[in-house]
């Protein structure tokens, strides 16, 4: 204790628990994002007109929503072009192309076909 009744801390005790703080805490930090201001504007007429529509989900389930639907519409288009390209090469004779495509489709290339 000192002169005036605070008690002092040992600065080890003060770390540990410091640590401990810091480890309980779940780092989040790669969930920040930044909007650019006609991301959120577009993201925000869609909560206008679901609000209107009865619809009370608010600007994070619209926000997670936009980017689901957005990303895998963006998959799905790659996916397509890539299938095309493939078959296009396995139709030119390309061997590595066809087994490529046969593993994306399940078939068995090794079977003729009927």
């Amino acid at each position: 204790m000192s002169q005036n009744g605070t008690k002092v801390v040992d600065e080890a005790q003060a770390l540990a628990t410091a640590l401990h703080v810091a480890e309980t805490v779940k780092d989040e930090s790669h969930l920040i994002i930044v909007l650019t201001q006609a991301s959120y504007d577009l993201i925000k007429e869609v909560v206008d007109r679901a609000t209107a529509r009865g619809l009370d989900s608010g600007f994070d389930h619209w926000l997670n929503d936009s980017i689901k639907t957005g990303t895998v519409a963006r998959l799905r288009t790659w996916n397509d072009r890539d299938y095309v390209t493939l078959f296009k090469q396995a139709a030119a004779g390309n061997v590595v192309a066809k087994h490529k495509l046969a593993k994306l489709l399940k078939m068995d290339v090794t079977s003729p076909a009927q």
